[in-house]
């Protein structure tokens, strides 16, 4: 699958007792003090900060194409503010964020929104000069006509938006745990600025957090 990043639900209680942690060891013991199981990889005690969260609630996908993931981070704070457990889960770079940071991410989707629409209405041949003024690789989308792409679009949205009805479903609240969190599960960016609203909305901000991580 690779490099992802999510949303993750977390107390803030846990959220203060985690930044107060100074060693790995105080860390782990923190974890164990909510009853779950440390892990060892054959190099000392360790725990994914992706379980402290209590579930998941929003999947990014791959974000390492674009800055959304420091925007994000930009709104709020490390989880892991010692020297020694930066380091130690560095590969996760865990933020705490709240309200802005989804505010950010419902920005940027909306951002893509447009640039996909813009980009549908465009000529193959206005396509070509954008590609000279600012060179990157031609795409066979970006030989289309306007009415090819409305109709390649067309599909694509029809495809998610079943899918996305489809997956809404018992068994798929029983696999995954975080059904609550969703009001579709497409890909679609519309749908994903669905889900980001239904989280503003209704996430406990009061006492809740959000990790904002990357696995």
């Amino acid at each position: 699958m690779g490099y992802r990043h999510y949303f993750y639900e977390i107390d803030n209680n846990d959220v203060l007792k985690i930044q107060q942690c100074q060693t790995n060891a105080d860390y782990c013991d923190f974890v164990k003090s909510k009853g779950k199981k440390i892990n060892d990889y054959g190099n000392g005690d360790y725990f994914a900060p992706y379980d402290v969260g209590e579930s998941e609630v929003f999947e990014f996908g791959k974000l390492y194409y674009n800055n959304l993931a420091t925007q994000i981070q930009s709104t709020g704070a490390p989880l892991f503010l010692s020297a020694e457990l930066q380091e130690r889960y560095e590969d996760y770079d865990a933020y705490v964020v709240h309200k802005e940071g989804v505010l950010k991410a419902i920005d940027f989707y909306h951002q893509q929104v447009v640039n996909s629409l813009e980009y549908i209405f465009k000529t193959p041949e206005q396509i070509l000069e954008d590609i000279k003024e600012n060179p990157r690789h031609l795409y066979k989308e970006d030989k289309l006509s306007i009415e090819e792409k409305c109709k390649q679009d067309c599909d694509e949205r029809l495809f998610w938006i079943r899918q996305g009805i489809v997956d809404l479903d018992e068994d798929y609240e029983e696999n995954h745990g975080c059904n609550k969190w969703r009001v579709s599960s497409s890909w679609l960016y519309e749908h994903s600025i669905f889900n980001l609203v239904h989280i503003l909305k209704t996430f406990d901000w009061a006492n809740k957090s959000l990790i904002f991580l990357g696995w």
